[in-house]
């Protein structure tokens, strides 16, 4: 009868929602073992917190080493706006295609990071809405930014400092 059917879609569902949070909680007790460091620096950035530091170890790794540019990991993410130009015009901007997982998680943590108060991303976010750019465009400049800075703070074992105002290198 459908009540059985429907009986059984949601004990397959309650389990899929069991096996996941043990799967989180596993890759947490994961990079609280290997990657305490890591983890801590991830975590001074505005918007990313212990479930999306430990997302954004599991997708890129700490070795900074295979991308030797942050350019070089904005491009393998797929966060590079692709330059379809012929005879002078423009036929699209999208961005490239790239590791959809890692983009995700980034894009939730741009969103935060353009509403905390006072953060640079926040004023990035603004000067870009500001100049004409659509809401979209402003948020994927967010989090090529924010790739940048976990880029730099990963190569260089360094917390994020937003009193800095060193031009870090851009992708």
């Amino acid at each position: 009868t459908d009540r059985d059917i429907l009986r059984q879609y949601r004990d397959e569902r309650m389990q899929m929602e069991q096996h996941k949070s043990e799967n989180k909680a596993k890759m947490q007790a994961i990079c609280e073992a290997h990657y305490c460091e890591e983890l801590e620096l991830l975590q001074t950035l505005p918007g990313i917190k212990e479930e999306s530091a430990a997302n954004i170890i599991a997708e890129i790794g700490v070795d900074m080493k295979m991308f030797l540019t942050a350019s070089a990991i904005v491009g393998w993410a797929g966060l590079k706006p692709r330059n379809d130009q012929s005879a002078g015009k423009i036929k699209s901007r999208k961005i490239t295609h790239g590791n959809k997982y890692l983009r995700k998680i980034l894009v939730e943590a741009a969103w935060s990071a353009a509403r905390t108060k006072d953060s640079r991303f926040m004023k990035m976010y603004q000067r870009l809405l500001a100049r004409g750019k659509s809401k979209q465009k402003a948020l994927i400049a967010v989090v090529r930014k924010l790739l940048v800075l976990i880029w730099n703070m990963l190569s260089k074992k360094e917390a994020f400092n937003p009193e800095y105002k060193r031009r870090i290198q851009a992708a």
